[in-house]
C-alpha cells in the first residue's frame, strides 16, 4: 500500500497527491513492491581446467592452461516503480586461456615470469542504471559478450651487495564484442576500473650493521593508465581518472637475531590525489567520487616467537 501523500518533482511515479487524509491506494501492480510470486534460480555447470607444463631445463619452464568458469544468475529485488514480475539475470560463463614461461638465469640472479592470456565472456553480467529502463535504481542484466586479452611480465634481479630490484608490466585489452538491450553502451564503451597499462617497480638494499642487525631502505613506484570509475556500466567524463603514478618509501630495521624488527614508511609520497571510486545515478542526477586519502605515514614493529 502506498500513500497518496507522496510528493516528488518531475514526472510522477505514483498516483498524484490528493491529500494526506485520503485512503491509501494500491499501486498499479497490486499492494506489494515485490510481486507475490515464488521464483527459483538453478545453475549447474562442469568447469574443467587443464594445465600442460614442460620443464625444459632446471631453470626454464613453459606452460599452457585452459579453464572454464561461471557466475550464477540471480534476481533484482530493488524494484521501483513496482513491477508485475521479478527481473532476473542468467549465469555468466567464461573460457580462459593462458600461456607463459618461467626463467631463472645469470647464475640465479635473474628471475623472469611472462604470461599471455585470453578470456572469453558470454552472458556477461553488468550493473546498469535503471533510468533508461523505467526503474529508479541500478540492476543487473546480461549485457552480452566480451573478451579480455593481454600479457603480464615480472622480473626480479638480485645483483649482489644486498640489492634487490623488481619490475612488472601488464597490458589489458578489454572490450565488448556483442551487446543486448543496454541503453547507453556501445561496442566502443570502455570497461570501468580496468586500466590498459599497469606498471610497477621497486628497489631496496639490505645494509649489514653487524651485531646491530640490518637496515633496508626501499622505494616503490606504481603506474595506472587512465580509467573510467563508475559502478554502473556507463562511461562518464566526470568520473574519468587520468593516468597517475604513486611512490612509496620505507626503511626497515631487523635485529641480528631476526627476532625484532621496526619499520617506518610513507605511502603516496608525493600526496597524489586520484579517484578510487565513482558512481553516476541518472535517476537522481548525482555523480559522486571518492579519492585516495593522500600521503600517509606508518610505523610497524614485530616480535618473532
Amino acid at each position: 500500500v502506498l500513500s497518496r501523500c507522496f510528493v516528488r518533482s518531475g514526472p510522477p511515479i505514483l498516483p498524484p497527491n490528493v491529500g494526506c487524509n485520503a485512503d491509501p491506494v494500491l499501486n498499479p501492480n497490486g499492494n506489494r513492491i515485490l510481486p507475490f510470486v515464488t521464483v527459483e534460480s538453478n545453475a549447474e555447470r562442469l568447469t574443467p581446467m587443464v594445465n600442460l607444463a614442460y620443464q625444459w631445463t632446471p631453470d626454464f619452464m613453459t606452460y599452457v592452461t585452459f579453464s572454464q568458469g561461471y557466475k550464477s544468475g540471480g534476481f533484482t529485488q530493488r524494484i521501483f516503480p513496482p513491477e508485475s514480475t521479478l527481473p532476473t539475470f542468467k549465469p555468466e560463463k567464461v573460457n580462459a586461456y593462458e600461456g607463459g614461461l618461467k626463467l631463472t638465469a645469470l647464475d640465479r640472479k635473474l628471475r623472469l615470469n611472462v604470461a599471455a592470456f585470453y578470456t572469453d565472456y558470454s552472458a556477461l553480467q553488468l550493473l546498469v542504471d535503471g533510468t533508461p529502463f523505467g526503474r529508479l535504481g541500478p540492476f543487473y542484466i546480461n549485457a552480452g559478450d566480451a573478451e579480455i586479452k593481454g600479457f603480464e611480465a615480472e622480473a626480479t634481479v638480485a645483483p649482489g651487495g644486498g640489492w634487490l630490484i623488481n619490475g612488472s608490466a601488464g597490458l589489458t585489452d578489454a572490450k565488448y564484442t556483442r551487446l543486448n538491450n543496454t541503453v547507453g553502451l556501445t561496442l566502443a564503451s570502455k570497461f570501468n576500473y580496468v586500466p590498459k597499462w599497469t606498471l610497477s617497480g621497486s628497489i631496496q638494499n639490505e645494509i649489514d650493521l653487524g651485531d646491530a642487525g640490518s637496515l633496508t631502505p626501499r622505494i616503490d613506484w606504481s603506474y595506472r593508465s587512465g580509467t573510467f570509475n563508475n559502478i554502473n556500466g556507463l562511461n562518464d567524463a566526470l568520473l574519468y581518472q587520468p593516468a597517475y603514478s604513486v611512490f612509496n618509501a620505507s626503511v626497515r630495521w631487523e635485529g641480528d637475531s631476526k627476532k625484532y624488527s621496526l619499520q617506518f614508511g610513507v605511502d603516496n609520497l608525493t600526496d597524489k590525489k586520484f579517484q578510487a571510486y565513482g558512481n553516476f545515478q541518472q535517476s537522481f542526477g548525482t555523480k559522486t567520487a571518492s579519492y585516495d586519502r593522500g600521503r600517509q605515514w606508518y610505523v610497524r614493529t614485530s616480535v618473532a616467537f
